[in-house]
C-alpha cells in the first residue's frame, strides 16, 4: 500500500497510520470466526475443537489454555439468536413439578394447545398457534416421530420419565423441516445413561383408583450408555 504526501501532513503520521492500516489488515487475516452448525432443531450448545495445523509450533501452556477458554464454537444454536420464539423444558424442571407425561409438560406453554379426546390414554393432538396437529413436526433424538399416514403425532403415551429436555420452537420451520413444521416444531431429547449401572423404582397412588408405577435402568460412561425403563398407569 502507498500513500502520497499530503502538503502539511507530516511524514512520521503517515508512517504511523500506514504501520496501522498494515496491523489492523494482518490481525483481520488471521482471526478465524467460529461457526455455527444448526443439527435438526437442537439448541444444545457444544464445543469444537479447532483444527491444528501440522506446521504450527507447539503452543505455550498460557497459548493452550487462551485457546481452550475461547473454546465455545455452538454445536447447536443459541437460543438468542433464534428468530421464532422458543421454549425449553429441562428434565430437571419436569422432576420438580411432578409432571408425568409430555402432554401435561406443553399444556402450560404459551402458543401450544394440548387437546385431548377423551379421558387418560386416549389421542391426545398438540397445536403451536392454531396450526392444525399434522402441522407440529415432532422429534425424538433428532428422528421424525409423526406417523407417516395423517401426519400427527400422538402424545397420549409419551412418558415425562426418559426426557432429558424438550425444545419447542413457535413458528414456521418448513424451510429447515418440511410442510410439517408449518405451526412449530417440538423436539424431545431422552435421558441418557451415566455413572455406574443404577435401578430405581418409583410408585404413586391417589384417588379414582390412580396408580402410577416406573422402573427405570440405566449407566454409562464416555464410550457406551443404557437407558431403560418401563410404565404403567392407571387410574379410573
Amino acid at each position: 500500500m502507498r500513500l502520497s504526501p499530503i502538503p502539511g501532513f507530516p511524514a512520521a503520521a503517515a508512517a504511523l497510520a500506514l504501520q496501522f492500516l498494515s496491523s489492523s489488515a494482518s490481525a483481520q487475516q488471521s482471526v478465524a470466526l467460529p461457526g455455527i452448525t444448526v443439527q435438526g432443531a437442537t439448541l444444545e450448545r457444544g464445543r469444537v475443537q479447532a483444527p491444528s495445523s501440522p506446521t504450527a509450533p507447539p503452543p505455550s501452556s498460557q497459548a493452550a489454555a487462551d485457546a481452550t477458554a475461547a473454546d465455545a464454537t455452538a454445536l447447536g444454536v443459541p437460543i438468542e439468536t433464534i428468530g421464532n420464539a422458543v421454549t425449553v423444558i429441562t428434565g430437571e424442571d419436569l422432576r420438580r413439578q411432578q409432571v408425568r407425561s409430555a402432554a401435561d409438560a406443553l399444556r402450560g406453554l404459551p402458543g401450544v394447545a394440548v387437546n385431548r379426546q377423551g379421558g387418560v390414554g386416549s389421542i391426545t393432538q398438540v397445536r403451536i398457534r392454531g396450526a392444525e396437529a399434522n402441522h407440529t413436526l415432532v422429534l425424538i433424538d433428532g428422528i421424525e416421530a409423526n406417523n407417516s399416514t395423517d401426519g400427527e403425532f400422538d402424545f397420549s403415551n409419551l412418558s415425562a420419565e426418559d426426557i432429558e429436555r424438550i425444545e419447542v420452537i413457535r413458528g414456521p420451520m418448513s424451510s429447515l423441516h418440511g410442510s410439517n413444521a408449518v405451526g412449530g416444531v417440538i423436539n424431545i431429547i431422552t435421558r441418557r445413561g451415566r455413572g455406574p449401572m443404577t435401578a430405581s423404582l418409583r410408585a404413586e397412588t391417589g384417588s379414582f383408583a390412580t396408580n402410577d408405577i416406573v422402573a427405570r435402568l440405566s449407566g454409562g460412561n464416555d464410550r457406551a450408555n443404557l437407558s431403560i425403563s418401563a410404565q404403567r398407569q392407571r387410574t379410573d
